[in-house]
């Protein structure tokens, strides 16, 4: 299982060195290149399970990059997301108004979305609580945030 993730994390190392190379448009590059490792994993793991996944879903506030259901998906370019970057403030604050607007729109409980910014080095976990303002957290690309993600998209 380990190997599993070590070998997406190497193809998403992989596809942020190209998208940062990409001179146009490198945040649809890079989700050109991720996306279908979502798709390949539940595939692999043979979980009966089809996505709804919604690319550029218009909101009140905004189009997040992708929807699976109840996990907003928002890439950027490779390098944007960073230890204690003043940017990732704002892109918190973007997320989070997608996460309010699509809560609203499908009258679902914020606190059950989730929002994970991927700059190609580093996810970003972002969630509206209520028992605190939010639960923000910034994870270099391991096995370990990784295996975090693959668990949101796929059914326990």
């Amino acid at each position: 299982m380990e190997n599993e993730y070590l070998n997406i994390v190497k193809s998403i190392q992989k596809a942020a060195s190209i998208a940062s190379a990409t001179p146009n448009h490198p945040e649809a590059k890079l989700r050109e290149l991720v996306a279908p490792l979502w798709d390949e994993y539940v595939r692999m793991r043979r979980i009966n399970l089809v996505f709804q996944t919604r690319d550029e879903r218009s909101l009140a506030n905004g189009r997040p990059d992708t929807v699976f259901n109840r996990l907003i998906l928002e890439y950027k370019k490779p390098g944007a997301i960073k230890p204690e970057n003043v940017k990732n403030r704002q892109l918190i604050t973007q997320v989070k108004g997608y996460i309010e607007d699509l809560a609203k729109e499908e009258r679902w409980k914020e606190e059950r979305l989730l929002g994970v910014a991927l700059g190609g080095k580093y996810f970003l976990f972002i969630r509206s609580r209520t028992d605190q303002k939010s639960s923000n957290r910034n994870q270099l690309i391991t096995c370990t945030p990784t295996h975090l993600l693959l668990m949101l998209i796929t059914p326990s």
